[in-house]
């Protein structure tokens, strides 16, 4: 998609790194700003029902 990626260690021990990406299609154009989050969870992988996993997509 073209986006430059920058990370970042996070300052607070134990805790993930912080990931930042910029794409400028224009610099003379007005800058937008979006903020996403994403959660860590375990798989759990001993609590999913035979031929089923959390690592692997089914469709």
């Amino acid at each position: 998609m073209g986006f430059t990626l920058h990370p970042f260690e996070n300052p607070q021990p134990g805790s993930p790194p912080f990931l930042i990406a910029t794409l400028i299609e224009d610099p003379f154009r007005p800058t937008l700003l979006c903020y996403g989050h994403g959660d860590v969870v375990f798989g759990d992988d001993e609590n999913w029902r035979d031929g089923l996993s959390p690592w692997a997509t089914h469709g």
